[in-house]
């Protein structure tokens, strides 16, 4: 039978040549248990000091291992099916994810833009560029005209030439000499 307690220390720390993690929790009143932690192979998470700790038995007398972890701030957002993966900030708050959404697209996001994978292997960005699976990078026409795009693969500004001049290519962008202008 397990239990829920309330963390009150993650730390890390070596056994001998293994290098373990330990969480220390209050199951009750002032009963204070230091288990292991475990977790999947290949994830590296600390939970946060507001989470709550399942704690099953082990083996041996009054042993506990920490087998997982409840975020009692954060409601969860994945659907059926999906994976989601979230990082806080010190006071708890979700500042970052990755978001392996059901539809096969897959979302990362961090405070200030998202960028999304989707199907056919382009990049969508949350300005609304989109880099194809070529690596065109496209763009939307400022302003805004709703459905049309800029390719940065396509697009040319006349340069100067000896006969005239013209407005040079924006920062990033391709040149194309015009003949004659």
């Amino acid at each position: 039978m397990g239990l829920i307690a309330k963390l009150l220390k993650f730390t890390r720390v070596t056994r001998g040549a293994v290098r373990v993690t330990e969480a220390t929790v209050d199951c009750t009143s002032g009963y204070l248990v230091t288990a292991d932690h475990y977790s999947a192979p290949g994830v590296d998470s600390a939970p946060s000091p507001a989470d709550y700790v399942l704690m099953v038995p082990a083996p041996g007398a009054g042993k506990f291992a920490a087998a997982g972890y409840l975020d009692p701030v954060n409601a969860p957002k994945a659907g059926a099916g999906e994976m989601r993966i979230y990082a806080r900030n010190a006071a708890g708050i979700e500042i970052c994810e990755v978001w392996c959404k059901a539809d096969g697209t897959i979302v990362i996001a961090g405070p200030v833009g998202a960028v999304t994978l989707m199907l056919d292997g382009s990049l969508g960005h949350w300005t609304g560029a989109v880099i194809d699976a070529t690596g065109d990078v496209k763009t939307p026409v400022v302003p805004f005209v709703p459905g049309a795009m800029i390719s940065l693969r396509t697009h040319t500004h006349a340069v100067p030439t000896a006969t005239a001049l013209s407005v040079p290519p924006a920062p990033g962008t391709t040149a194309t000499p015009t003949p004659g202008v």
